[in-house]
């Protein structure tokens, strides 16, 4: 028995010398902010309660002005010679590892507690790896001063610790929140830039705003919230609004802000403006059978998921009669990848299941006469099909593929392999003869978006390269492939001008978030637009970033980078 008592004694020292208390004796303080007793309407409130002096701590009060406040070392909390006022006292703690704490406030009345911007309640506290902003809001009455001590308890030493250089670590929520570029696109001319924002808000919501920029004087033209693209050829952007009766598509000028109506009554679903301006293409949705009440039916595995049923298709809509000509009809899914520069044709795309057999959806490319609805078979049922795109004078196209299709032809692998589905590889057909050229098959990285720029008449794209995402122009005459030169890692988006050789494209580094650009093609002189990753990384300490390549078993290098915690020791 009394090796068991000493034993748990034992433990019991062994836990309590491993815990560690933190005495806080530097804060940063903000004050005070004075408030006063309201005027007494009635002497009692809607709950039949009334006012006392300490729901003035209740008063909203910005935790942001902390920021600009100045250093605290003493015991005797700051007062004010009359009446009452609020003020804000705070420190920051930093947690290496998930944790738990117990805070300790003594000698302060009336106060809240915030961690993290929120209100808190109680005294112990749940940490993950981050930096953490703890935050005393106080309510002080003239001739009475409160003292103040702050320790923090933590379960093991060296897990937590104070920080006192006004920076934080980055975390998981800087990852999830913030604005970020959600897309990019020039005017036809080049002289204005649409750029479009993603913010991830606290809590889950999102929400995205667009703006027009004239590019030579930084000048913000417009700010909306509805979606904006640019007209093809004119130098107004559009959008749609709901009208007295009905949806109404606008053009906007974009230095004036004079709006002009193209059209009144306008159908409802996805579409985009032909290239001559003369029509809409609508992509549409047919709504399929429902499944019935008294069974339950699975036609193929992709019926589980919700709209399986209901089938795409396309149509023509006039700008000049409202008519609406069908363009597509069928059991399969149709839906458009192209509309030629002459407004003519338009390359159009179905599928089809086949469960039986790798692979398990085959796609059919077609060249589709919107006057005389005549129809081209390009491809027909290829399971390896991606995309495909016009060149500029309508005579060839470019597509998107996976190394497998059009019979193998891009094949670039040992006898006996399977390539990866998802590495895709660039083609060149002539609409002449439909002959198809593959032209990445020595070409290693991945190819993703793809553009054939008229100005120049060369193909530009990026591709996941190794750890990075690049960008890359191909001459389509002889098929050499060159890397751009860019200012980030990542090339998250890219958009060209129609009549000018000017490139705007937005991305990542390894240290920093997004950054927006714009690049000369003839000059290839880089301007730099806008640097969201200042406010981003606004306060956040980084540490270093190094490259870490290995050889694996089989005698292939594996290109990769880590990143190390900022003060990080080797020892």
């Amino acid at each position: 028995m009394k090796k068991q008592i000493l034993l748990a004694g034992a433990l019991c020292a062994g836990m309590l010398a491993s815990a560690e208390n933190i005495d806080v004796k530097s804060f940063r303080y903000s004050g005070p902010y004075v408030v006063q007793q309201p005027y007494m309407v009635d002497s009692v409130d809607v709950n039949s309660k009334a006012f006392a002096m300490k729901n003035l701590l209740e008063t909203p009060l910005s935790l942001d002005m902390l920021g600009q406040g100045v250093t605290f070392n003493g015991e005797v909390l700051p007062n004010v010679e009359d009446g009452h006022a609020l003020h804000l006292i705070g420190f920051s703690l930093q947690a290496n590892a998930y944790t738990e704490a117990k805070l300790n406030v003594q000698g302060v009345k009336d106060y809240q507690l915030y961690v993290n911007g929120k209100k808190h309640s109680g005294t112990n506290l749940t940490l993950e790896p981050a930096t953490h902003e703890i935050v005393i809001k106080y309510l002080s009455e003239a001739g009475k001063n409160d003292s103040l001590k702050v320790s923090v308890e933590t379960e093991k030493e060296g897990i937590i610790s104070l920080r006192e250089d006004g920076k934080r670590n980055y975390s998981l929520n800087d990852v999830i929140h913030g604005t970020h570029f959600s897309g990019v696109s020039l005017s036809p001319d080049g002289k204005y830039l649409m750029t479009s924002y993603r913010t991830a808000q606290v809590g889950g919501r999102t929400s995205g705003v667009t703006k027009i920029t004239e590019l030579a004087t930084g000048k913000v033209l417009a700010q909306r919230s509805d979606y904006l693209q640019w007209m093809p050829k004119s130098n107004r952007y559009y959008y749609t609004r709901q009208g007295v009766d009905g949806r109404q598509l606008v053009a906007v000028e974009p230095v004036s802000g004079q709006e002009y109506l193209l059209a009144d009554k306008l159908p409802y679903g996805y579409f985009q403006i032909a290239p001559n301006e003369e029509w809409l293409l609508y992509s549409l949705t047919q709504e399929g059978p429902k499944e019935r009440k008294e069974i339950y039916e699975v036609i193929e595995p992709d019926d589980r998921q919700p709209g399986w049923r209901d089938r795409s298709y396309l149509a023509k809509y006039d700008l000049a009669t409202g008519l609406m000509q069908p363009l597509t009809f069928g059991y399969h899914n149709a839906w458009a990848q192209d509309i030629s520069a002459d407004g003519n044709k338009v390359l159009v795309m179905t599928s089809r299941s086949r469960l039986t057999k790798r692979p398990t959806t085959l796609s059919s490319l077609l060249l589709l006469d919107v006057n005389t609805l005549k129809v081209d078979t390009l491809v027909a049922e290829d399971g390896f099909l991606n995309s495909a795109q016009f060149s500029p004078d309508g005579k060839q196209i470019v597509l998107t593929a996976s190394a497998e299709a059009f019979e193998g032809i891009g094949l670039n692998v040992k006898e006996g392999q399977t390539p990866n589905m998802y590495d895709y590889q660039m083609y060149l057909m002539d609409l002449a003869d439909k002959k198809v050229k593959p032209v990445t098959k020595y070409f290693n990285p991945s190819v993703q978006s793809v553009v054939w720029n008229k100005v120049d008449g060369k193909i530009y794209f990026t591709a996941e390269n190794r750890d990075y995402v690049s960008l890359y122009c191909m001459n389509p005459t002889d098929g050499k492939i060159l890397q751009v030169e860019t200012k980030e890692d990542l090339v998250k988006g890219i958009s060209f001008s129609a009549n000018v050789p000017l490139l705007a494209y937005y991305g990542q580094g390894a240290m920093n978030s997004d950054r927006l650009y714009t690049l000369d093609i003839k000059k290839k002189k880089h301007a730099l637009v806008e640097d969201l990753s200042k406010e981003l990384l606004k306060d956040i300490q980084l540490g270093e970033c190094k490259d870490w390549n290995f050889i694996n078993s089989k005698g292939d290098t594996i290109y990769g980078r880590y990143y190390l915690p900022p003060h990080f020791d080797a020892s």
